[in-house]
């Protein structure tokens, strides 16, 4: 691979029809137009389907193909003016304790006991499904709006904001004098999606040689990056979307006063869909 766009977007390249199955399923078959076998379909190339797993080590499938060049991995037609592609594609990530509630109430217990996958079919259609430790599926639904326009929608595909818990406990890893949290998204339905986040930077009081209170702050870098699962290449730009912020420097204006923050900010991130990316900043 010499190009990074086809990172996700590669497949393989079409079979000649000179001998094999790719003749068989051509016109190049000499049986072509004798008895049942004018009603052998032309692969145009492409007799064969494709699995592709993810790069993790895992094992786990992240796209399979169908025969045919128009469910290639990677392969896009148009589809009343949406650009489609039909290959089938996987997803993995991790329950949230949100959709768990609404679902089970307290009867499913912590989050981390459990997965949530979700597959795109060739229609575009996904369907999700919600795995305990032991690989058995506990609830299962479809999701989202597929982009061929031909189906139905159902009456319970209703659209509602959701505000999920993504930082905690189990997902801070401590490593020197930082601390990085890491969570996988997975989202059914494009659109906006906002992400707030807030620090109540710590101080440090202590006594001079005059016994008078000194207040020393607590310098805080803060990194966000938003990226995807091929390499950027669904990010605009084909690069990750990042934010850097320095919390409590008296250069910049971050001051306390009495040990106590006189002045707070918040971050509201805002990636919108999966090609427009945009940082706000809000201060309190």
């Amino acid at each position: 691979m010499t190009n990074g766009a086809d990172y996700c977007a590669k497949g393989a390249d079409k079979l000649g029809t000179q001998s094999g199955a790719a003749k068989y399923y051509s016109p190049q078959n000499q049986n072509v137009n004798n008895g049942f076998n004018k009603f052998i379909p032309d692969a145009k190339g492409y007799p064969f389907t494709e699995t592709k797993y993810t790069q993790d080590n895992t094992g786990r499938i992240s796209a399979q193909s169908g025969v045919g060049p128009h469910h290639q991995l990677g392969q896009t037609d148009m589809l009343d003016g949406t650009t489609v592609n039909h290959e089938t594609k996987y997803y993995y990530g991790t329950a949230d304790q949100e959709d768990l509630d609404a679902l089970f109430g307290t009867e499913a217990g912590n989050y981390t006991h459990y997965f949530k996958n979700m597959v795109r079919d060739a229609n575009g259609q996904y369907s999700v499904s919600y795995i305990d430790m032991h690989g058995r599926t506990i609830a299962t639904a479809l999701a989202g709006t597929p982009a061929n326009t031909s189906l139905d929608i159902l009456p319970s595909n209703l659209s509602r904001v959701i505000t999920k818990k993504l930082l905690d406990s189990n997902n801070n890893i401590i490593k020197g004098n930082a601390i990085e949290s890491i969570k996988n998204l997975v989202v059914t339905k494009s659109g906006s999606h906002y992400f707030n986040y807030s620090l109540a930077p710590e101080s440090l009081q202590l006594a001079d040689c005059n016994s008078t209170n000194i207040c020393y702050d607590c310098l805080y870098d803060l990194t966000i990056t938003v990226t995807d699962n091929c390499n950027n290449q669904n990010m605009p730009g084909g690069s990750s979307c990042n934010y850097q912020k320095e919390f409590c420097n008296p250069a910049t204006g971050y001051k306390l006063h009495h040990c106590s923050i006189i002045q707070c900010i918040r971050h509201l991130v805002q990636f919108t869909g999966r090609r427009i990316c945009n940082f706000q900043e809000i201060r309190n």
